[in-house]
């Protein structure tokens, strides 16, 4: 019997729907090492710098519970608004996808959905980080239905605790402290146009390869579903005390161990030009 079908027949993994697909070799998170990563030909690439367009003033809010805890919530999804006939009410990402000699071609994504790991589950130069937000990406386009696409790729962000995130303070707002329970009563964010550029780096570099989903398998198995082209900035961002413990207080810790077993191609794309910083 084969590893995955061992994992189906003891319910630990959905069975996999057509086109879906499970490589033990590009399962993620993986180990970042900057020494390690290649460089593609050129090295500087501005128009691949990671740029959202469109803004939002609201989310919907879900969350994931424990399964074995149904009372203590692992992870925090904000969905982000879509209206496939307004393209004033579309978030997207515009960013340098590596071709197979690594030179970036500019691609746009839908910005589909955030949320957050504690502890962070990529590391980096083997420093680990207290937080990971992912921001999840699919086709720019809806199907015939106008339903969203699957998830192809993720946007991810290092996170420290440090100075105050405005840009992420519509996520928090939602956490309470400490009673340490989701609150869905919130008001949507209808005053706010938030723009999803706040929370980029100054410097842009990122780290891309291709593995797979983290969630909802957290352990070396069973196996998570792939493609997933990962984009990972290499620069953190920073959270306050007081919004890092927004988030512990009210979210379990819940992240998928490294996958040091993953074979992919680590690229490093620099988008600044010369003697920016």
């Amino acid at each position: 019997m084969s590893f995955l079908l061992a994992a189906l027949v003891a319910g630990l993994v959905a069975a996999p729907l057509p086109g879906q697909t499970y490589d033990p070799k590009k399962q993620s998170p993986k180990p970042l090492v900057t020494s390690q990563a290649r460089i593609p030909a050129g090295e500087r690439f501005p128009a691949a710098k990671p740029v959202f367009t469109g803004k939002f003033s609201h989310v919907k809010v879900d969350k994931n519970f424990d399964h074995d805890h149904p009372d203590k919530v692992t992870e925090v999804k904000m969905y982000i608004p879509w209206d496939p006939t307004d393209t004033t009410k579309q978030v997207k990402l515009q960013i340098g996808e590596p071709e197979s000699n690594g030179i970036p071609k500019v691609v746009t994504y839908r910005v589909l959905q955030i949320h957050m790991h504690r502890h962070g589950e990529h590391t980096m130069d083997g420093n680990e980080y207290q937080l990971e937000m992912h921001c999840v990406l699919g086709d720019p386009r809806a199907d015939e239905n106008g339903k969203p696409p699957p998830i192809t790729a993720v946007l991810g962000f290092l996170i420290v605790q440090g100075e105050q995130n405005k840009g992420l303070e519509f996520y928090f707002q939602y956490l309470t402290s400490p009673i340490g329970k989701v609150d869905f009563t919130a008001p949507p964010l209808e005053t706010v146009q938030q723009d999803l550029n706040l929370l980029l780096p100054h410097d842009k570099t990122y780290f891309s390869y291709h593995g797979s989903l983290t969630t909802p398998n957290l352990g070396n198995t069973p196996l998570n579903e792939t493609p997933i082209l990962w984009y990972v900035l290499r620069n953190e961002i920073h959270v306050s005390n007081d919004q890092y413990n927004k988030y512990f207080h009210a979210v379990e810790e819940h992240f998928r161990i490294l996958q040091t077993g993953n074979d992919s191609t680590v690229w490093l794309i620099i988008p600044q030009p010369l003697g920016e910083q």
